[in-house]
């Protein structure tokens, strides 16, 4: 007897899509630093532009998945205990740092994003968005430049290394000192993370425009990854760009009321008070 076949409708759910972008960043991540052969500033810049582009859309498909807070929370600690164990793996030699490395990198982006999604449950109305990117970006600034990310850079790299995803320069680990010549040239932190996550699971939960929003994020992102590329200042806080590409995309979405406005710049210039204090006495103690 013969059947009529019947056609396969099924499109690509969310996680379908956050597993095929996780197993591209896993690619860049791997194979940027093996490529020899080609202009390093140029395929840096490539590599770097092609891992923010992929990373950013698992961002936006993780923040689509639809799942309970416990399920969130145990995915997140599963996660969380799987990069554990595999920083560990890419510990123990060349083979296994080159192999284990970039995939523990990619389960930290994926822990953070499940942990800012989870912490995104809290931002209860659209409103809110504007004071917690307010205290975001702020924070951030303080943290990198006067506050403890800041003296972890400067006193103990490696653990800044461990808790971020660090994009390797082109070729870095191609030439006669193998792996051990693996060096990187821009890192997304832990908060920057964790907030994008919050941010577009706030997004996707309160109707907002997320291919816009992904556009508006995704540039900045890209400034800022340049700026660090060639700044001579230093390692820069990436969360601002964040919020500034994010709050430029959504504009249009936040209704404000006077009182709201009053006390935003009441919060503002409150923070902004507290950020000169600690940026005064870093400087004299």
């Amino acid at each position: 007897m013969l059947e009529t076949p019947v056609k396969d409708t099924r499109t690509m759910t969310a996680v379908d899509r956050v597993m095929l972008y996780a197993v591209i960043c896993y690619a860049v991540l791997g194979l940027t630093p093996i490529i020899g052969g080609l202009p390093p500033v140029a395929g840096t810049v490539v590599a770097t532009l092609l891992f923010a582009v992929v990373s950013l859309a698992l961002v936006v498909a993780a923040a689509q998945v639809q799942m309970r807070a416990w399920e969130e929370a145990y995915t997140t600690l599963g996660l969380g205990l799987c990069w554990h164990l595999l920083s560990l793996v890419a510990l123990r030699g060349d083979i296994e740092r080159a192999v284990a490395g970039p995939a523990s990198s990619v389960l930290f982006l994926l822990a953070c994003v499940g942990l800012g999604k989870f912490i995104a449950r809290i931002v209860r109305e659209r409103n809110l968005l504007l004071p917690v990117c307010l205290v975001a970006a702020l924070a951030d600034i303080y943290t990198v430049f006067w506050g403890p990310t800041g003296k972890a850079l400067e006193y103990a790299p490696k653990l800044v290394e461990k808790l971020s995803v660090a994009i390797p320069k082109l070729g870095s680990a191609s030439g006669t000192e193998g792996i051990a010549g693996l060096s990187f040239v821009a890192v997304m932190g832990l908060g920057d993370i964790i907030f994008a996550a919050l941010f577009f699971a706030a997004a996707a939960r309160f109707g907002l425009n997320l291919q816009r929003t992904f556009w508006g994020v995704l540039m900045a992102i890209v400034v800022g990854m340049f700026v660090v590329l060639f700044s001579p200042v230093g390692p820069l806080p990436l969360l601002p760009f964040i919020v500034v590409g994010f709050l430029l995309a959504n504009h249009d979405a936040f209704v404000i009321s006077a009182q709201e406005r009053r006390s935003l710049l009441i919060a503002g210039a409150f923070l902004a008070i507290i950020l000169a204090t600690g940026i005064i006495a870093a400087r004299l103690f």
